[in-house]
């Protein structure tokens, strides 16, 4: 790169009339790189198209998709127009602040690396509050797949940015993942080699809501995460070694044990939990532990966890 960097930001855009402007006007706003958004309405659902008239064609790519696809076909649709060397994948709800795509971009040249993370911060819609700032740091790329998987340490779409030929290379989103498409395709990229970098600079901002069209509210399709879990075990990978990969599976079949157990499906949570001890999970708490792996292998099953779930927002925008 040199000068401004060239930078594509794709948003998909699922019934957005409410939001869409707000989040391509934020990324108009970012300074230091020379940016152009391709925005790809998913389906005429709603007044989302009229929404976006009137910007510069020359900055603000609008794509259709007339029957509505899912957010994986509408990020590779973006993904086949990006012109930029690097690309973010901008959720319709969410937007960006701060100095965020040069931070990114800048990462990536000086690391040259392939995707680069930045600072998120979560904004509660109803409230309007906003949760302190993350800003994630990982030492290794099995460090990187530990916490990731694990423990949660993740970021949002927002706050992520890819050298666009790399991601094109390995195959862009999966289409047939149905559940934790971030998280798959962010682990994706690291197995397969990619070099990762972080930035400090602005942040993107995640809007958590409650609203029925989020994937994270649906609960007929939960079984795919299980099915995640055993596609980033066996990928084939000369960059994490079978022991974090073991580490990071194990630790986030027992998250999603709690996911599965607090979303009234037992018969997933036994499944789960069950993957997490197979692969050596020795379980966090002490007695909690215990006192779950007993309830969900066929005791009482009246203990529980939704408090522990809240405490530690394992869920709040892990793209489970």
């Amino acid at each position: 790169m040199v000068g401004e960097a060239r930078v594509t930001v794709v948003v998909p855009a699922y019934r957005a009339e409410a939001t869409i402007r707000r989040a391509v006007d934020s990324v108009l706003a970012q300074q230091g790189v020379d940016v152009r958004a391709v925005v790809v309405v998913d389906g005429r659902l709603d007044r989302t198209v009229e929404q976006l008239e009137g910007y510069d064609p020359d900055r603000v790519q609008v794509l259709v998709n007339e029957n509505n696809r899912g957010s994986q076909v509408s990020r590779n649709r973006g993904l086949a127009a990006a012109d930029g060397e690097v690309v973010m994948f901008l959720d319709c709800d969410d937007f960006l602040e701060g100095p965020m795509l040069a931070g990114l971009a800048r990462a990536l040249r000086e690391e040259k690396a392939d995707i680069a993370f930045g600072p998120m911060q979560v904004l509660e819609e109803k409230s309007g509050r906003r949760r302190p700032p993350v800003y994630r740091s990982y030492e290794s790329a099995d460090d990187l797949f530990r916490a990731w998987m694990a423990e949660a340490h993740t970021v949002a779409p927002c706050s992520i940015m890819w050298r666009t030929a790399f991601l094109r290379e390995i195959g862009g989103w999966d289409e047939g993942v149905a559940r934790n498409q971030d998280g798959e395709v962010v682990m994706r990229t690291l197995l397969r080699g990619g070099r990762f970098a972080v930035s400090r600079a602005g942040q993107g901002i995640y809007v958590h809501h409650d609203s029925d069209d989020r994937i994270t509210r649906r609960t007929d399709n939960l079984a795919a995460l299980i099915d995640v879990g055993e596609m980033l075990l066996t990928a084939p990978s000369s960059v994490v070694g079978q022991g974090a990969r073991r580490d990071g599976v194990a630790g986030y079949f027992y998250r999603i044990a709690l996911r599965f157990y607090s979303s009234g499906r037992q018969d997933l949570a036994i499944r789960a939990l069950r993957r997490a001890r197979e692969l050596g999970f020795r379980g966090h708490g002490g007695p909690l532990w215990h006192r779950l792996t007993a309830r969900l292998l066929g005791l009482d099953l009246r203990y529980r966890i939704s408090n522990f779930v809240k405490r530690r927002r394992l869920f709040g925008f892990s793209g489970f």
